[in-house]
């Protein structure tokens, strides 16, 4: 059927049965419409239409002008677009929304869609169309927009970035913030598989472990896995460019059953920086702080938790992370300092004020350490005012420098002790008192080196006056210890530091009665003088312990200790010499001082004997004058004796041994020392018969019997008492020549001198020999005595000991060895008085009376004699004529020309002349001198006739001799 026949048909029946279109209107539209593109007037609306824009179907007409005014102006032009279009072209829908205007102001989207009828020509000329009222549809979609625009807003503005993806597959939306913080400036690129991005960027864990591209976070969301929080470090390859991001996401399934991969990324680059940089300052803070030393603590006051830090926790020797209460807390204070932690903290000033304080903590090992420790106390505002909230500490261990104040202190103490000390008697007390105060030791005791016997022997000691330690005392004062021995040994045969625990050390010597007084700990350190040990000092204590700061300080008071011992040395050294210079200079005195008084006795003596002795011939042995002459001689042969025994002692001269019999010089010696004892001091000498001889030196011989006899009587201590000598011969077997300090075996004289004294104790006897060791008072006696003894015996072979008990007296012996048999010569009979034969004798002597003996004594015996008794006289009679006289014989000491001098010009005049020279002392100066001069006869004055005429016919007779 041809459309005009459709269009006919149609319209026939529309008007035949109009209710039909109402029907049409009402079920299948919002309206029917019909147009005749020819005839504007032929314009069909139906009611249902005028009723969707609020008109009475009767009330508007069907015209072209109407229903063009209801629509919008905005979208006529696009109208009148579309239905040119559909007219000019068949094919192109008329299919359109437009707005009309509702009779209350507002407009309803209509959906007009209608198609043209057309002639037989193909020229429109009818059409025709529905409503379709899409109005809530509209509104709907505008709703949409408006969200997604919202929504799209919303996204581009988020600082997280938003990343979708299709389920496994590519990325298909990046939201602004997600370039950005990625680095990319377009999404277009990157609307790319996974894959795509892993050859772009790198992911790391936090602590830089690699991430393979099967756990990238949107490979787990495409697993199913929800993420939350989940952070990665984001590097680009072949950048410096980094970031940390946190990741959520999960999987969304859309209304349509489409399912998405949804990605949120947050930038936590700067948190992150500032994270690490945070850790990173902690980090050098705690580093710090631990190589300060400093421990820190935090005190919430709300909750009552209390915080350490490991540094805190091992300053107070616990371990790190341990929980701490605030009760263990203060558990840790020492005692005696917890009252003082209760004040400050009570008395915390307010906010922003900090206090400082120095306290000790107790460790659990016991020891005790000092802490600095400030802090200070935060508040809170509250309605009642401001409350403490917190409180912030630090606690510095100050234990080495408190130590170190301490010694130095110490050491400054001992530094001034030695210098105002006047020997080590004074010094060590205090100085052992300052070692065990500043470092809490309980005993302390000082050895000496005795170099002689290889020895440490106990000095002094000192204790805690408040403590029991006289065992300790007493037992470390007795002993001794040999290199290597005990404590001390160990350390003086190291040279080095040594720290012992009493109950374990094998090798400790006072282990029962330190234990006994509660002591278990020793230390010891060496007093050295340069690189030798020259003493020890050690100590006990509660507990061992010690330190690099405790060694230092052993170095320096060490060493002071040793500079001081070297100077106490060097000053009893110098004591020694000055004593001995003392003696020397005394000696000198007395032997210038004797020979002054020798001199003028001498004259004395040699007048009273020589005259006595002619006297004696005078008168003849019946004379009843002959027995008191004869007494005469024998008291001036024993002045005689006396003066040359002072003399000899008073004087120096060469050490000469020669073979001699002890018992005539022991005798002579007593002699001597008899003179100067006291009435009532008893002195006896005893001598077997025979004893040897030995070879000695008999001036050496006569000290040694002289000091035994001195020591003797000193030690009777003015008491009525006896001095025995005896001399006796013995051999000695090998145990008893060990026993006396291991001499050689065999024949020996042995010499007793035993006293009645006081006696000595062990500690003394063993000491009697040292030099400068004396128990006399200051002033009664040097302390070289014995020790001069003990090396005169030494050097001549021999040995000495002692014996003796407190009560009992003393009794010494020496022991010097027998010479052989040969040796031994046996003295010259008594010479015999020759006479002269007229020679010609030139005698010169300052005394008159001297000069008249010798001339009366050599006239009787056969000379000549001429006389002068000044020196110069002689001399010139001598050049006047030298030929005159046979022999020149002058006494030493005159006023104007010694004899030495007055020799020297006889022999200058006539070299081959003998001379004689007479003194009262010949010293060894002397005697070289007149060797020197060839002058072999030397009388000693005073003389008696028969020697001075023996030494006449001896030079008269002898070859001649003349200055070499």
């Amino acid at each position: 059927m041809a459309a005009q026949d459709l269009e006919n048909e149609l319209s026939d029946i529309l008007r035949q049965d109009p209710s039909l279109l109402r029907a049409l209107d009402a079920r299948l539209t919002d309206g029917l419409w019909y147009f005749d593109t020819a005839d504007a007037r032929g314009v069909w609306v139906s009611p249902q239409f005028k009723a969707r824009l609020g008109y009475p179907p009767d009330e508007v007409d069907d015209d072209l002008s109407w229903a063009l005014s209801r629509i919008a102006p905005e979208d006529v032009a696009a109208l009148r677009v579309h239905y040119e279009r559909h007219c000019n072209e068949p094919e192109y829908p008329y299919d359109h929304v437009v707005r009309y205007q509702h009779r209350n102001g507002t407009y309803r989207w209509m959906r007009s869609r209608g198609f043209v009828l057309r002639d037989e020509y193909g020229a429109p000329r009818r059409m025709i169309g529905v409503y379709i009222d899409v109005t809530e549809m509209k509104e709907a979609e505008q709703a949409l927009r408006r969200s997604e625009e919202r929504l799209h807003s919303m996204l581009a503005n988020m600082s997280e970035g938003i990343i979708v993806a299709e389920v496994g597959g590519a990325i298909v939306s990046w939201s602004r913030a997600a370039l950005e913080i990625h680095g990319l400036a377009s999404g277009e690129e990157w609307l790319q598989p996974l894959s795509v991005m892993a050859d772009q960027f790198d992911l790391y864990t936090l602590d830089g472990a690699s991430v393979p591209l099967s756990e990238w976070p949107l490979a787990q969301v495409f697993r199913g896995e929800v993420l939350r929080g989940q952070e990665r470090r984001v590097v680009r390859k072949g950048s410096t460019w980094e970031r940390v991001f946190s990741y959520a996401g999960a999987i969304v399934e859309e209304p349509s059953g489409n399912r998405m991969a949804f990605l949120t990324i947050t930038d936590l680059t700067e948190r992150w920086r500032a994270t690490e940089a945070l850790k990173e300052s902690e980090e050098r803070l705690r580093i710090a702080n631990d190589v300060a030393g400093i421990g820190t603590y935090f005190r919430d006051l709300v909750t009552g938790t209390l915080r350490f830090s490991p540094k805190l926790m091992e300053i107070l020797g616990h371990p790190a992370g341990a929980d701490v209460s605030v009760e263990q807390g203060f558990a840790f204070v020492h005692p005696d300092d917890r009252s003082l932690v209760l004040q400050v903290l009570t008395g915390s000033g307010a906010a922003g004020d900090s206090t400082r304080v120095e306290i000790r903590v107790l460790r659990p090992d016991g020891e005790v350490r000092w802490l600095s420790w400030s802090f200070q106390t935060f508040f809170r505002e509250t309605p009642s005012g401001p409350v403490p909230a917190r409180r912030v500490g630090a606690c510095f261990d100050i234990t080495e420098m408190r130590q170190a104040e301490r010694r130095l202190a110490t050491q400054n103490s001992v530094s001034r002790v030695l210098v105002e000390a006047e020997s080590l008697a004074e010094a060590g007390p205090k100085i052992m008192e300052a070692f065990c105060e500043s470092e809490g030791w309980e005993f302390a005791a000082i050895w000496v080196v005795d170099a002689e016997a290889n020895l440490l022997r106990c000095a002094d000691v000192w204790h805690r006056p408040s403590l029991p330690l006289g065992d300790l005392s007493r037992v470390s004062r007795s002993l001794t210890f040999a290199r290597g021995v005990g404590l001390p040994g160990r350390v003086w045969d190291s040279g080095e530091p040594l720290l012992v625990d009493v109950r374990t050390d094998p090798n400790y010597l006072r282990t029962n009665v330190a234990l006994a007084s509660g002591l278990r700990g020793a230390l010891a350190f060496p007093i050295l003088h340069g690189s030798e040990v020259t003493g020890v000092i050690d100590f006990l204590g509660q507990s061992p312990r010690a330190d690099a700061g405790l060694s230092s300080m052993f170095g320096v008071i060490g060493r002071q200790l040793g500079a001081f011992f070297e100077k106490k040395r060097a000053a009893a050294e110098r004591a020694k010499l000055e004593a001995q210079l003392r003696q020397v200079q005394k000696m000198d005195s007395l032997g210038q001082l004797s020979g002054g008084i020798a001199h003028d006795f001498n004259n004395i003596l040699a007048a009273i004997l020589g005259n006595t002795q002619l006297a004696s011939e005078e008168l003849g042995p019946n004379h009843p004058a002959a027995d008191l002459l004869q007494e005469v001689v024998k008291a001036s042969e024993r002045a005689r004796a006396l003066v040359r025994q002072i003399l000899t002692f008073a004087r120096r001269q060469r050490h000469e041994r020669r073979v001699i019999s002890l018992s005539a010089v022991v005798g002579e010696s007593l002699e001597l020392l008899r003179s100067t004892l006291p009435a009532n001091v008893r002195l006896s000498f005893e001598a077997e018969s025979p004893v040897g001889h030995v070879l000695a030196d008999p001036i050496q011989i006569q000290q040694v019997v002289v000091n035994l006899g001195t020591n003797a009587w000193h030690a009777l201590e003015g008491r009525p008492g006896r001095i025995d000598v005896r001399l006796d011969q013995t051999v000695l077997s090998e145990e008893s020549a060990r026993a006396l300090g291991g001499i050689s075996t065999g024949n020996y004289v042995r010499l007793f001198v035993r006293d009645t004294g006081h006696g000595m104790t062990p500690a003394v006897l063993e000491r009697i020999f040292e030099p400068f060791f004396t128990t006399k008072e200051s002033g009664k006696g040097t302390g070289l005595g014995l020790s001069v003894v003990h090396g005169i015996v030494q050097s001549h072979e021999g040995a000495i000991a002692a014996k003796s008990e407190p009560g009992a007296g003393t009794v010494f012996e020496l022991y010097l060895p027998v010479v052989a048999q040969s040796m031994a010569r046996s003295e010259a009979p008594p010479s015999q008085v020759v006479p002269g034969l007229g020679e010609h004798v030139l005698f010169v002597d300052d005394e008159e009376p001297i000069v008249r003996l010798a001339e009366r004594l050599l006239t009787r015996l056969g000379y000549r004699v001429t006389g002068f008794v000044r020196a110069a006289d002689a001399l010139a009679a001598f050049r006047e004529a030298p030929e005159r006289y046979a022999l020149v014989a002058t006494d030493h000491s005159m006023p104007d020309l010694s004899g030495l001098e007055l020799l020297t010009e006889v022999r200058g005049l006539r070299p081959e002349m003998p001379v004689i020279l007479l003194s009262g002392r010949v010293e060894e100066a002397l005697e070289q001198a007149l060797a020197q001069l060839g002058v072999r006869e030397i009388v000693h004055k005073p003389f008696d006739a028969t020697e001075f005429a023996a030494a006449i016919r001896r030079a008269l007779t002898a070859p001649s001799v003349s200055a070499p």
